[in-house]
């Protein structure tokens, strides 16, 4: 009952969304209280989702792991069997009968126990987000809606005495900036730029292969002690091998994008106010601010956890004692790249990149630094997949579980994980609204500074 009631309040959420995203209510002042507290209700709801499940999941993690320790048989160390007890928690439940382990083969919870750890971050990701979303709309209650006045662009020069309604009769002028628009949006294709699409697909094949390899190898049955123990080394290795590479990428691409996108203009006072001079607006542009800041508070509260989850992991990488000195290598160069690769993102995208616009008619047409934004974009959806569905798993985290100890870590690692997901999800997002305003015509022939007289 409780899973039909959670699958109908997301199925009816999402068509909320999906609904009222671009709706204004403001008919009525008691319509508006209402919906105003409907969606704080909303808010409050996903925002208690997102605490019982970071609090569930935990629970349920230390609780398959003091039943798998009290079924090993006595004399058992915890070094000799931290990899199996992974694949206990997550495939089916057994029963005890002495000494004897007997399966309890229940079809629910199997399927339950072993999808449980690849959506439980997706759960996450979903109440953040339609928490953001309920506040958006939130918002936009009670607020007036007035008409957007249409533009003309020829050379850069703005016609603002021109404006279109509804009997305008096409001209010379208006054919050839209708069709000089639709050009510039088909150049907005992904698939136009060929190189970085390429590439990106390139690293999605990559890195489908290094999960499966992974999900294959952790999978196996432990048909001898040395065999077994040599295949999951092998597909850790390949795990932060394939993480340091990424992390390496995301860190290249980003100052090459840099750099080409550099000629573009930052989107300051002076450009907001000639833009709407020149379009004669009679409303700010309060709604795109909005997203902005929520897009660049999402960001921040991520790479909070990622900063919490890396220095957890380097402090358990210094003083924790283990007996194999190549994983605590791994596991300390993994952590450093990872936390250079995040922040020279986090910069690039809220101080560069989001407030970068297009002001010349070339760069609008030929759009620098794109190939590396969709680059980018293919690379973090990579490491997203990668720690979503391998990077969590018992086998990277056993340097952090000896050091903590099983419970410690279980809870550590649940409250900042799920923000490294978050972080490479949004930062895709993120990515995709650089793209799409970046390179915009609405900016085309103004300035960045007042005339001088």
């Amino acid at each position: 009952m409780n899973s039909i009631a959670q699958i109908t309040f997301t199925a009816l959420q999402v068509y909320l969304f999906f609904i009222y995203a671009k709706i204004r209510i403001n008919k009525y002042f008691w319509i508006q209280v209402l919906s105003k507290f409907g969606m704080m209700l909303l808010f409050g709801i996903n925002l208690s989702v997102w605490l019982s499940t970071l609090v569930e999941e935990a629970r349920e993690e230390i609780a398959g792991h003091e039943e798998h320790d009290a079924q090993l048989p006595q004399g058992t160390t915890t070094a000799s069997h931290h990899f199996a007890a992974n694949d206990v928690v997550q495939n089916s439940s057994y029963s005890t009968n002495g000494h004897t382990l007997t399966p309890s083969y229940k079809c629910s919870d199997g399927i339950q126990n072993a999808f449980s750890p690849y959506l439980f971050p997706c759960v996450i990701e979903h109440s953040l987000l339609s928490a953001s979303m309920v506040y958006i709309i939130w918002t936009k209650v009670g607020e007036k809606v007035q008409m957007r006045r249409t533009t003309y662009i020829e050379d850069g020069n703005i016609d603002a005495s021109e404006e279109k309604d509804e009997n305008h009769v096409g001209t010379p002028k208006t054919d050839f900036l209708g069709r000089v628009e639709v050009g510039n949006r088909h150049h907005n294709g992904y698939f136009t730029y060929h190189f970085g699409t390429y590439l990106g697909f390139l690293l999605l094949c990559f890195i489908l292969v290094v999960i499966m390899m992974f999900l294959h190898n952790a999978g196996q049955e432990k048909h001898s002690n040395w065999l077994f123990e040599l295949h999951r080394w092998h597909s850790t290795v390949t795990l932060f091998v394939a993480d340091f590479l990424f992390n390496i990428l995301s860190i290249v691409t980003s100052i090459f994008t840099y750099i080409k996108m550099s000629p573009l203009a930052k989107k300051n006072t002076f450009l907001k106010e000639a833009r709407h001079r020149r379009e004669r607006r009679m409303f700010a542009e309060e709604n795109r601010h909005q997203f902005k800041m929520l897009d660049k508070a999402l960001m921040g509260v991520s790479y909070m956890g990622v900063l919490g989850y890396t220095i957890l992991t380097f402090i358990a990488g210094i003083f924790g004692d283990t007996e194999n000195d190549s994983l605590r290598t791994l596991v300390m160069v993994s952590i450093c790249i990872d936390i250079i690769s995040t922040t020279m993102q986090t910069v690039f995208l809220v101080a560069f990149a989001l407030p970068r616009r297009s002001i010349t008619r070339e760069h609008a047409i030929e759009k620098p630094g794109r190939q590396g934004l969709i680059f980018l974009q293919f690379i973090n959806f990579c490491l997203w997949a990668l720690d979503t569905f391998a990077l969590r798993s018992a086998d990277p985290n056993t340097l952090q579980q000896n050091f903590y100890s099983f419970t410690a870590w279980a809870i550590l690692s649940t409250l900042t994980f799920p923000l490294v997901i978050w972080f490479r999800f949004h930062s895709v997002v993120v990515l995709a609204d650089v793209v799409k305003h970046s390179y915009t015509d609405k900016y085309v022939g103004l300035k960045t500074t007042k005339k001088r007289r």
